[in-house]
C-alpha cells in the first residue's frame, strides 16, 4: 500500500498544496470516513485542507487512457523471452476535491460538466469552455474569468465535473488526468508532476468552483 502511495505522490501532492497557503495535512480516520469509501488505502490517499475552500482531496485511480494517449507517452509492452518488458505506462488518475455539506433535494441542481471545444488531433488545444447541468452550471457558466483560467490550464485530455454525494452528505469536484511513469525514472519528479497537473491557478480555479457549491449547500 506504501508503494501505491507513493506511486500516487500523496505526500509530495499535501506538500505542494500546504505551500500553496491551504493549510494541507493528511486526513484523519474521522474525516475519510465520512466519504463513505471502503477502497484500498483509501484513508491513506486523503488529503484535509484547513484554509482553502474545499475540505478534503482524494486522490484514486479512475477513468480511461486512449490510444493517443499511449502513443503520445510512448508506451508499450513486448517480451523479450519469458520476460515481460514494459516502458512508459500512462495511468488514469482522478483528484475528488470533497465540500462537505449535505445536497439533499437540490442534488439535481448541483451537477455541472465542463464540455471543452477543442481543435487539432495529435496535439489538440481547448478553443473555448462551457458549462452544463443544473444550475450550478448556469452560475459556473456566467463566471468568463473562470472560464478562461479553465482554458487556459486544462490540457484537452483532461476533464472537470462536480457531482454530489448525498450518503456522504458532500459534493465532489473531480479532476479527471493522466500521469505518465517511467519506470526507470520511477517517482523522481512527483513534485514536478503536480506542479504540471495542477498549477496555483488551476487549483484556485477549483477553489471558486468549490465556492460556489457551498453557497449552494449552506
Amino acid at each position: 500500500m506504501k508503494a501505491f502511495r507513493d506511486m500516487l505522490g500523496i505526500d509530495e501532492f499535501r506538500d505542494y498544496l500546504d505551500a500553496l497557503g491551504y493549510g494541507a495535512r493528511m486526513a484523519t480516520e474521522e474525516e475519510t470516513a465520512r466519504l463513505g469509501g471502503s477502497g484500498w488505502g483509501v484513508d491513506r490517499q486523503c488529503i484535509a485542507l484547513d484554509e482553502a475552500p474545499f475540505d478534503l482531496v482524494w486522490i484514486r485511480l479512475g477513468g480511461a487512457v486512449g490510444p493517443r494517449q499511449n502513443l503520445k507517452a510512448g508506451a508499450f509492452r513486448m517480451r523479450v523471452g519469458p520476460v515481460p518488458v514494459m516502458s512508459n505506462q500512462v495511468l488514469p488518475l482522478q483528484f475528488h476535491y470533497c465540500v462537505w455539506g449535505d445536497p439533499g433535494e437540490t442534488r439535481h441542481e448541483l451537477r455541472a460538466k465542463l464540455r471543452m471545444r477543442k481543435k487539432g488531433f495529435w496535439n489538440p488545444e481547448i478553443t473555448d469552455v462551457r458549462w452544463t447541468g443544473g444550475r450550478l452550471a448556469s452560475l459556473l457558466d456566467r463566471d468568463t474569468e473562470l472560464a478562461e483560467t479553465l482554458r487556459d490550464e486544462l490540457d484537452a485530455d483532461e476533464s472537470l465535473h462536480v457531482k454530489p454525494h448525498p450518503g456522504s452528505g458532500s459534493v465532489r469536484i473531480v479532476h479527471g488526468c493522466t500521469r505518465t511513469i517511467n519506470y526507470s525514472l520511477f517517482s523522481s519528479d512527483l513534485l514536478q508532476f503536480h506542479q504540471r497537473l495542477a498549477p496555483p491557478e488551476l487549483v484556485e480555479a477549483i477553489g471558486t468552483v468549490a465556492e460556489r457549491v457551498r453557497s449552494m449547500t449552506g
